[in-house]
């Protein structure tokens, strides 16, 4: 299955056949942009209008949002990391946050000490552990280790994780090995499916195409 989501909901397409179904139905009301990740048995996707990252569970159940004004402002792009980290890009604050997987804590990732401007989309990669981040059209893309130190990964994994995850033992949190060492050698968590982190940019409601932005796909 593949999800994207437009100005009346969150849908499901099957790969094999093109059928979708929806998911979430959404408050049409809302006028911001809205991206799309997914990850395990959850999908996540952000509301700039509303200021909120929300998560459900493939099946439509809602499993968790997060919404403060104060921290998240503008949401755009988001990503799922291999263990359930969620990274937001925050264009109006110039920075990128990371929530735990049950979305009761966040914490600053990248801002501008870290050379980040307006950030707009995300990209991760499984397989070397890595966030590319996109933004405006001037900004140069930056590549960033998920390992990176202005946050403790493990800290935010001491939360409790989504009952999918922690039923699924494949779901293993070893060494991450040195981002600067791009070789895949395996040791990075097994998992016997492949994971999807998948960004579609929505066009803003009154359009009448909507515009799917990258797909990125790896097998780890």
């Amino acid at each position: 299955m593949m999800y994207y989501c437009n100005e009346a909901s969150v849908a499901a397409v099957n790969i094999k056949d093109g059928n979708s179904s929806t998911i979430v139905k959404l408050d049409k009301s809302s006028n911001g942009w809205r991206f799309i990740a997914s990850f395990d048995e959850s999908i996540y996707f952000t509301d700039s209008s509303e200021n909120s990252v929300s998560c459900f569970s493939v099946k439509g159940g809602k499993l968790w949002e997060f919404k403060d004004d104060n921290i998240i402002q503008g949401p755009s792009g988001i990503v799922v990391d291999r263990y359930g980290i969620i990274y937001v890009a925050l264009g109006l604050k110039h920075c990128i946050v990371a929530i735990s997987p049950n979305g009761k804590r966040v914490v600053d990732f990248i801002s501008t000490a870290d050379g980040i401007e307006e950030p707009v989309k995300l990209f991760y990669d499984n397989k070397r552990d890595l966030l590319l981040v996109t933004g405006k059209a001037k900004t140069k893309p930056n590549i960033y280790p998920a390992t990176k130190s202005n946050y403790s990964r493990q800290q935010l994994l001491e939360t409790k994780p989504p009952y999918s995850m922690r039923k699924n033992k494949k779901h293993k949190i070893r060494k991450t090995k040195d981002a600067s060492d791009s070789s895949d050698d395996g040791s990075g968590p097994t998992c016997n499916h492949v994971n999807m982190s998948v960004n579609f940019v929505q066009m803003k409601k009154g359009l009448s195409t909507q515009t799917f932005g990258e797909c990125l796909v790896s097998k780890y």
